[in-house]
């Protein structure tokens, strides 16, 4: 006999208790053979006892208690009828009728298993059959744990806090779960779980990242271009920025890149990220070049002062992108101040700036690559931004970039920045100018 801890019923069990069935073994006596308590003996056969109909059609006095002892006449009404009443078919009530019912299937053993009248019985029996049994006990052991763990009401709230979370605010998985523990939602994985089985409104194609594209393959020579193979960047390589960032302790850094447009849009996004608490700032440039990027600089200097500038934009990490080739403009001021310092990655090596690389691909939910931006004002970016930096990150310990930044730098600096608080159950993310 097959072993399992004693915790469940098997086939061989089954098959065991079957075959003492049919001797007419006590409950008891199972019990200590298969070791299990006797109530679970008689739990197993109530619930998996199957019920057996007579294969052909009875009389009415067949389950009638004076069906063996019965000899009236006439019940029928016909006074020229021979035969006694019990047993005709074409009786259909009888005065003397008195409901027969077995105590066998009230009492263990439940079934007609080893019944001596099994033959002669004219009642629905209940038989338990080890094959039928265990069937009937895997589905339901299968059944019990499939489907929704969710009553109808929690089905339906869950329905519709998520369809409006993700679908019409764009927020994220993590950040619907996080900002709606009051209503003692299931877990990220049991979320994801859901969507996947088709049974919500949210389906896999609201979710950005559900459906990977295949990694697109290019040589590195694509990504540098002619004119870099003239500009002199020593002492702003990449590994001038790892000694710069382990001799000063360097933390809070910025990684700047340029969110790519289509070519029918004369504006594209520049996104500056700050790593270690995922806190982004989005600006809008039209006909982007070196110049503009300056111009950007200068206008932020501007607006938060050198000295707080000097100590917010510490370092700047970037790509070989044409626009940044002037790094002496943006690591000085116009009075000639060194105001950040700028360094640059490897040509086509995005994982060296790994964080403003995924930032890019989370905004591609917000701002499609067809997005044409022509009519977008940079007012539109400081309200993304915002709702960017309300969401609540799992990276971050389930706080908010928005929260970290101003408790390194302060709420001054948030408004200087044009960054403004949400809370975020408001956080919306919606396509802009598609």
């Amino acid at each position: 006999m097959g072993k399992n801890n004693h915790r469940h019923f098997n086939l061989s069990k089954r098959q065991t208790l079957e075959n003492l069935l049919n001797k007419k073994v006590t409950a008891v006596v199972i019990a200590s053979t298969l070791m299990l308590h006797p109530t679970s003996i008689s739990r197993e056969i109530k619930r998996h006892r199957l019920l057996v109909e007579p294969s052909m059609k009875q009389s009415f006095c067949s389950s009638c208690s004076n069906h063996w002892s019965c000899t009236l006449h006439f019940r029928c009404g016909r006074r020229t009828c021979q035969h006694r009443c019990d047993g005709c078919k074409a009786l259909t009530s009888c005065d003397a009728y008195l409901p027969f019912h077995c105590q066998v299937l009230d009492r263990y053993p439940y079934v007609c298993n080893g019944c001596s009248r099994e033959l002669k019985c004219e009642l629905p029996r209940f038989f338990y059959h080890a094959d039928v049994a265990n069937k009937s006990a895997t589905e339901s052991l299968i059944l019990s744990r499939s489907g929704f763990n969710l009553s109808v009401d929690q089905y339906e709230q869950l329905n519709h806090c998520m369809y409006e979370a993700l679908v019409h605010k764009r927020q994220s998985i993590h950040h619907f779960v996080q900002s709606m523990q009051d209503l003692n939602l299931p877990s990220e994985k049991t979320i994801y779980r859901y969507i996947d089985s088709g049974q919500f409104l949210t389906r896999n194609h609201h979710l950005p990242k559900k459906v990977m594209l295949k990694p697109r393959q290019k040589s590195l020579s694509m990504y540098e271009y002619p004119e870099n193979k003239r500009i002199d960047r020593l002492g702003h390589l990449l590994k001038d920025w790892l000694i710069y960032q382990r001799k000063f302790a360097i933390i809070d850094y910025w990684q700047m890149d340029f969110l790519g447009k289509p070519h029918a849009s004369s504006k594209e996004v520049l996104v500056l990220t700050i790593p270690v608490i995922s806190f982004t700032l989005l600006y809008l440039l039209e006909d982007t070049t070196a110049a503009t990027v300056q111009a950007l600089f200068d206008a932020m200097e501007m607006d938060l002062g050198t000295a707080l500038f000097q100590k917010v934009f510490a370092a700047i990490l970037t790509d070989r992108d044409t626009k940044f080739n002037d790094f002496l403009a943006i690591e000085f001021n116009p009075n000639g101040e060194l105001r950040t310092h700028i360094f640059y990655c490897n040509p086509g090596a995005s994982n060296e700036k790994p964080n403003v690389e995924n930032y890019n691909s989370q905004l591609r939910w917000v701002i499609p690559k067809k997005a044409i931006l022509n009519d977008c004002v940079q007012d539109d970016l400081y309200v993304l931004s915002s709702n960017m930096n309300a969401r609540m990150l799992s990276s971050i310990d389930d706080s908010t970039p928005y929260d970290l930044f101003r408790e390194i730098y302060g709420e001054e600096v948030l408004q200087k920045l044009h960054i403004t608080y949400i809370p975020p159950r408001d956080v919306t993310l919606q396509p802009i100018h598609r």
